[in-house]
């Protein structure tokens, strides 16, 4: 017996590290679309003008999503023509995990400053790293 498989579907979860609070999860593949759909949510339940640390994997698809998200139009001094501004205050960090044969783990600051980064978390009384440990955790 042959099973067709339509596409594989993951779950994204939004997590408040502190809390512990799930916000909102989206059950969709790891694509653009996907990754836009679940920021768009994430954003919908915020308070107005809060702008979170985000630490995810490497799907480049979550820098776009995140930096459509959180940003305003603006229009220069002098300028006819508005342009995308990215929030200040956005930082996202990605944990970057290769497997196979020579694995691999390492961290980048996708948007946003590392000092910035670990001045939000220590705040929180949190690591500095960047990690998905609390959302592999949500997977047990």
């Amino acid at each position: 017996m042959r099973v067709r498989r339509e596409g594989v579907q993951w779950l994204w979860v939004a997590l408040d590290p502190v809390t512990k609070v799930i916000p909102t999860l989206h059950l969709g593949p790891r694509t653009m679309q996907a990754a836009t759909q679940f920021v768009h949510q994430v954003a919908q339940v915020l308070a107005p003008g809060w702008v979170p640390a985000f630490t995810t994997d490497g799907l480049r698809a979550y820098f776009y999503a995140l930096t459509a998200h959180f940003g305003q139009w603006v229009q220069e001094p002098g300028q006819r023509k508005t342009h995308w501004q990215v929030a200040d205050d956005l930082l996202h960090g990605q944990l970057i995990k290769r497997k196979g044969q020579a694995p691999f783990a390492g961290m980048r600051m996708a948007w946003g400053m590392r000092a910035a980064w670990a001045a939000v978390l220590n705040a929180q009384g949190l690591k500095t790293l960047i990690q998905t440990a609390f959302v592999e955790r949500v997977n047990l």
